[in-house]
């Protein structure tokens, strides 16, 4: 189980011969207190929390690459939940 305080808590995964991870930006907070991004137990279940001026970067190509791991080509479906509270700027960019 992945936890704030886990070595590797960005986990990285590989599909054929490519491996694919997730990185996250250096001003990342990953404490457990309310002022903290990363896992977090929400009213609906766990989450990744990313908090406003902070990131985390997945390197998967979603529309590009070779057949095997484009979405678009191999009829696949991505499903992201995307939840946010208490948004400070309301024409932000978040994909």
């Amino acid at each position: 189980m992945l936890t704030n305080s886990s070595a590797n808590r960005l986990p990285s995964w590989t599909i054929g011969s490519n491996t694919y991870s997730l990185t996250d930006s250096a001003n990342f907070n990953w404490s457990d207190d309310s002022n903290g991004g990363g896992y977090k137990k929400e009213e609906d279940g766990k989450a990744l929390v990313i908090k406003a001026g902070t990131y985390v970067d997945l390197n998967y190509p979603l529309f590009s690459g070779d057949g095997n791991n484009n979405i678009l080509t191999r009829g696949a479906e991505l499903k992201l939940i995307f939840k946010t509270k208490a948004v400070r700027k309301v024409d932000a960019i978040w994909l």
